[in-house]
């Protein structure tokens, strides 16, 4: 089964764009940036995309306001194993995503896609992930559980 990808344009009411997400779950997305604009005229609409994680799929998405976004799978390399992914949030520009066997997956950034290292968080899977981001950067925390 062929599961799809849609991104919606709520205010407005309207399809932005339908795609081929792959024949695995997706099990949730997050939006890559990390800032406090929630409007998407506020950024450039080239620099807003998502990621979509689930059962043994992580994909970066860009160019989400065209017809056509650009998909490109996340590269674990010999740093992480191909699994399913629980959660994911942006945290200082980075995907950190929550893994089943209990690591928290820190990528590059999300132009590359490339995981920079795998941190054991939990004995147990990585259920839930929640940034709280302060007006001072050295005070963004990440909680995971």
């Amino acid at each position: 089964e062929q599961h799809t990808i849609s991104v919606y344009d709520w205010k407005n009411c309207f399809l932005v764009s339908k795609c081929h997400g792959g024949s695995q779950r997706v099990l949730g997305v997050c939006f890559t940036n990390d800032d406090e604009k929630t409007d998407m005229e506020e950024n450039n609409n080239e620099d807003i995309g998502f990621v979509s994680y689930g059962v043994k799929e992580l994909r970066i998405w860009t160019k989400i306001r065209s017809r056509f976004p650009v998909c490109h799978r996340a590269i674990l390399g010999n740093v992480g194993v191909l699994q399913t992914f629980l959660t994911c949030e942006i945290f200082n520009g980075r995907p950190n995503v929550g893994t089943t066997d209990g690591n928290l997956y820190v990528f590059e950034s999300t132009n590359s896609g490339k995981l920079k290292h795998a941190v054991k968080a939990h004995i147990g899977a990585v259920n839930a992930m929640h940034c709280y981001r302060s007006k001072k950067a050295e005070s963004n925390l990440l909680v995971t559980g």
